[in-house]
């Protein structure tokens, strides 16, 4: 058995059948059923090798031979069934990837003068993806059960009596009840997940093509960012972009100025480096914690920079501290040990598994307290965010100190960054965690009576003065911050990243 995952694996050898079932998925399934009777009708009833079943997926299709190919045309023509199975934008599509399984199949349209139009490519792929990205939607469902249905013609696959609810598959998927499709569909989900992870050619074949596809789209069609409701929040209400500097007099003003200015320009070029550096969509695991650490880092940078409410240092503290983590987290990252393609799906599931334990803290407490608009809203909420990436019966819950097994500061030994977190972390971390001297320094102040001896007095002035200095090491860090991404960006072998302009997005001005 192998691990086989839908999105990731799969969805590329259903690019044909996923332009089918997009539509509708009901008739999709009808109109996929035909297709492969026509397609059985010429084939053995085994299937195109003794390497698997022909189920509709590319690879099955690049398995028939040259004399089945010519059945398979002739056949479909016959039928009327051409333009059905092989539509304008599948073979624009398929035509993207030379050599992609099944692209004699994208050949029996003829594209106007034998052109083929990478924007219509892209609009059938979007469209397709979308269909059968989730492997319990309706598109991909309709797909698993086209391919469970051939494997029983087959006899590939067979049941013990009543293991199977074979009547109500009889009259699936239009005449059954909504109990009994979801009886169906779960039993005929079920039984392809089985099949999908036997460790044969045939998934082999689909995982080597699989990384081709998605490897290959990055230099092919652009990034298209999602514009998020606090985004379009921030765009209309910003005191920086409304000249908020005027708030701040004097030297005050320009010291905020030069900081920002200075974090802004390391941000532009982290920008610029990350958006040309090809992420490996086939597995962009590691580019993505990488860019997500530097971006947050970056984010905090500014924050204080251009923040005078956050040159105080009991504010700005625990702030330049995280600015200190995510440094260390992206040196270690470039480390051995931090190579290792386990490392960044480590950072991962570590992350996933503090916030699957917050949803189980939320719903113990939704038991004890009851149901309110608030806390069901909040529930609601975290359980679309904790099976965003994986579903979270498949996450684990770790308890230890950071996602690398070993404190931080074992990790700043680790990536030659000791100073980092002697000089940074240590100190801020008293702010954090709000210990005497902290308290000294910023909230007290001592009596000066002789007569009641030095003790120490809440501070009167909730306005303490403002300091530049914390502006100034925000943005001092970003250039660690910035150096730290690059380093950890360097491949294995010591190569710099490929960095070709990919259409995902221009960089910065």
């Amino acid at each position: 058995m192998t691990d086989v995952r839908w999105l990731e694996h799969l969805v590329p050898d259903y690019l044909w059948a996923a332009g089918v079932v997009a539509g509708d998925g009901d008739e999709g399934l009808f109109t996929l059923a035909r297709i492969h009777d026509a397609i059985n009708s010429v084939i053995p009833a085994g299937g195109p090798s003794p390497d698997g079943v022909f189920d509709g997926g590319l690879v099955s299709l690049e398995r028939l031979s040259g004399s089945e190919r010519d059945r398979v045309r002739s056949i479909l023509t016959a039928r009327g069934l051409v333009d059905v199975a092989v539509s304008a934008g599948f073979a624009h599509a398929l035509r993207m990837y030379p050599s992609a399984p099944g692209n004699w199949l994208a050949n029996l349209v003829a594209l106007p003068g034998d052109h083929v139009d990478p924007l219509e490519a892209e609009k059938y792929l979007n469209r397709a993806i979308a269909a059968i990205a989730d492997g319990r939607g309706h598109g991909a469902t309709a797909i698993k059960a086209t391919v469970f249905r051939q494997m029983l013609a087959s006899r590939a696959l067979s049941f013990a009596p009543d293991a199977f609810p074979m009547e109500e598959l009889g009259r699936y998927p239009k005449d059954v009840t909504p109990s009994e499709r979801r009886l169906v569909e779960a039993s005929i989900r079920a039984s392809y997940l089985a099949t999908a992870a036997l460790d044969d050619a045939q998934n082999a074949a689909r995982i080597a093509w699989a990384r081709r596809f998605w490897d290959a789209n990055w230099n092919l069609y652009a990034c298209r960012a999602a514009v998020l409701e606090d985004d379009e929040a921030a765009g209309k209400d910003n005191a920086l972009d409304r000249g908020g500097t005027a708030a701040v007099a004097g030297d005050e003003a320009d010291d905020r100025s030069q900081s920002g200015e200075r974090v802004t320009a390391l941000w532009d070029d982290f920008l610029r480096t990350a958006l040309q550096t090809d992420p490996h969509l086939y597995d962009p695991g590691r580019h993505e914690v990488l860019s997500g650490l530097a971006s947050h880092g970056f984010r905090l940078a500014f924050a204080v920079a251009a923040h005078p409410g956050l040159w105080i240092g009991e504010f700005s503290g625990p702030l330049l501290r995280s600015m200190a983590e995510v440094i260390i987290y992206l040196a270690w990252f470039a480390t051995p040990e931090g190579r290792e393609p386990a490392a960044h799906v480590r950072f991962k599931e570590y992350g996933r598994g503090h916030l699957k334990l917050l949803k189980l803290h939320a719903e113990e407490f939704a038991d004890r307290a009851g149901s309110s608009e608030m806390l069901d809203d909040f529930l609601e909420d975290l359980e679309e965010e904790v099976n965003l990436e994986l579903g979270e019966e498949w996450q684990d819950i770790s308890f230890e100190g950071t996602f690398s097994g070993r404190d931080l500061r074992k990790m700043a030994i680790a990536a030659d960054v000791t100073w980092l977190y002697k000089l940074v972390v240590g100190p801020a971390s008293s702010v954090l965690h709000s210990e005497w001297p902290v308290l000294t320094r910023y909230a007290m102040e001592l009596c000066v009576n002789p007569v009641h001896r030095p003790h120490w007095l809440p501070r009167r002035d909730l306005k303490p003065a403002l300091r530049p200095v914390a502006g100034v090491s925000a943005a001092v860090l970003a250039g660690y911050l910035l150096d730290a991404y690059k380093a950890a960006l360097v491949l294995p072998s010591g190569e710099a990243p490929r960095a070709d302009a990919s259409p995902a997005e221009e960089p910065p001005d």
